[in-house]
């Protein structure tokens, strides 16, 4: 499927994400680089809609399409020999047929040399065929004990892996209860299978029983032993505290992309002509494996110097603070309040807190 890449600079990211979804606009590629910047990829068919989005947001952005017979010229236009095409053709049609890059997503615990060390063990490897079966990749991914599901697709010479990890147990509290993961206002229960030994509006902290494997009869009684179900809610509380310089650098949207062919370690091509401020990028991709033969993308990110008001200092560290949060709890109904203090010129120290109402409880067995 043909996608489209879109840099986008500007606040509210959240929101721009969540019209996305309401849109039926799906993200791939996501790459957050800060609070106000940005990066994704949508199908071909959405980039329109995509645009008229962010453009009804006030945010600025560029679209990249990639153009391989494009990219094919300006190489073949840059090696400049005949032996050199001949050579590119070969290569061409024996790297098609070899993985050359492994991506995985949704990994945080287990590093990705390990889940790419597990599949190098069964053979599926960097330079290997891409005649194996994805199957097979899913099935070793499944035997890691860190791994709680697993899919995997073959795309080209790269093969994309999704993987969502197994809740790590809590050795403190008793097998197969659910346990309150932060400390918390309980707000709701709702238990499917066990006992709640918690009622709403208890404060309860980190570690304790929220729902025990132990159903009772009508005179408090044990009557068997079961899996603990259910999810219980509560408010929690959480503090960001950041330095941050009211003045900066940042990203104008603008770029310059260049290419250039590097072969035994000699670079084919031209110096970039670059007569503004700016960040370099830099993506090497080997395309030989019998000749050391890499392709090298540099991307030029125009910059500037900006200073904000206070009102985007804050708004900034508030940004933060609530993606902190939907890492850590899984939710985005928060209530945030902040304040700023300057600390030192052009430096201020901002204080943010949230509270929200999420479900408080986790497995740990």
């Amino acid at each position: 499927m043909r996608t489209v890449k879109f840099d986008v600079c500007g606040l509210n990211q959240l929101k721009i994400l969540n019209s996305l979804a309401l849109d039926d606009i799906a993200v791939t590629d996501f790459n957050r680089c800060d609070c106000k910047h940005m990066s994704f990829r949508v199908a071909a068919s959405k980039a329109k809609k995509t645009a008229e989005l962010l453009d009804r947001y006030g945010m600025s952005y560029s679209v990249t399409r990639f153009e391989p017979k494009k990219f094919m010229r300006m190489c073949l236009k840059r090696i400049g020999l005949p032996l050199g095409v001949v050579v590119m053709i070969i290569i061409g049609v024996i790297a098609s047929m070899r993985l050359w890059k492994i991506e995985i997503s949704g990994n945080e615990r287990v590093d990705d040399l390990t889940i790419v060390r597990a599949l190098g063990s069964s053979g599926i490897k960097i330079g290997s065929k891409t005649s194996f079966d994805t199957k097979e990749v899913v099935r070793v991914l499944m035997d890691m004990s860190e791994i709680a599901a697993a899919s995997a697709r073959l795309v080209g010479t790269t093969l994309k892996v999704e993987v969502i990890e197994s809740t790590p147990l809590t050795p403190t509290a008793p097998l197969g209860d659910v346990v309150s993961l932060y400390d918390a206002l309980v707000t709701k229960i709702v238990v499917t299978s066990g006992s709640s030994l918690v009622k709403i509006g208890d404060k309860v902290s980190v570690g304790k029983t929220l729902i025990e494997g132990v159903e009772y009869d009508t005179e408090g009684n044990p009557l068997l032993n079961v899996k603990a179900e259910g999810k219980v809610y509560g408010k929690v509380n959480f503090t960001f505290s950041e330095l941050m310089p009211i003045t900066g650098t940042r990203r104008t949207g603008r770029k310059v992309e260049k290419t250039d062919i590097i072969l035994f370690g000699k670079r084919i091509g031209k110096e970039a002509n670059i007569d503004f401020m700016h960040e370099v990028q830099r993506t090497t991709t080997r395309i030989g494996s019998f000749l050391p033969l890499y392709a090298e993308k540099v991307s030029y990110y125009e910059l500037e110097n900006y200073t904000m008001s206070l009102d985007e200092l804050i708004k900034s560290a508030e940004d933060k603070a609530v993606d902190t949060l939907i890492i850590k709890a899984g939710t985005g109904e928060v209530d945030v309040t902040s304040n700023c203090k300057l600390v030192a010129d052009g430096l201020y120290r901002v204080n943010v807190h949230i509270e929200a109402e999420i479900s408080i409880g986790g497995k740990t067995g």
